[in-house]
């Protein structure tokens, strides 16, 4: 067996010319959120429906996460109340580098403090406190298209 190849005991022999087809790898969701607690029940969540997470704890590390990762997010789900400043800015300012990004908003505050970021169709707002299957269902929405 040669180094780095995978053990074959039944002994079939590789078809010729015939390709390894590779599985693509799941889009991640960027979640930026800082609270330790609520971000391990978000990607408990996430991870559970397949869905990689890259996690950020703060507005600034958001962004370059998303400069850095985000050939590879799908979605971002944005805490609306980080600590050094507007989520709801932050989910703005991604879809403006990523104009076809969905974004999800959360907070435990009311939904019209933030209507202005939510009448873009691709943001969405999800109420904290909420219930996995909510989380799971706006995260599905989302990527799903349905806005």
């Amino acid at each position: 067996m040669s180094p780095g190849s995978l053990p074959n005991p039944w002994g079939f022999a590789a078809l010729p010319g015939a390709a390894v087809a590779e599985v693509p790898m799941p889009r991640a969701i960027l979640l930026v959120e800082d609270d330790d607690a609520v971000a391990g029940l978000i990607t408990m969540i996430l991870r559970r429906s397949g869905h990689p997470v890259v996690r950020a704890r703060s507005c600034a590390e958001g962004l370059q996460c998303f400069r850095t990762e985000g050939d590879r997010v799908a979605l971002a789900i944005v805490d609306a109340g980080l600590p050094d400043g507007d989520g709801a800015l932050i989910g703005r300012r991604l879809r403006e580098l990523a104009p076809a990004l969905p974004v999800l908003l959360t907070s435990g505050r009311d939904r019209s403090r933030f209507a202005a970021s939510c009448a873009d169709p691709r943001i969405g707002y999800l109420a904290k406190p909420f219930r996995p299957a909510e989380v799971a269902s706006a995260v599905d929405r989302l990527l799903g298209g349905c806005y």
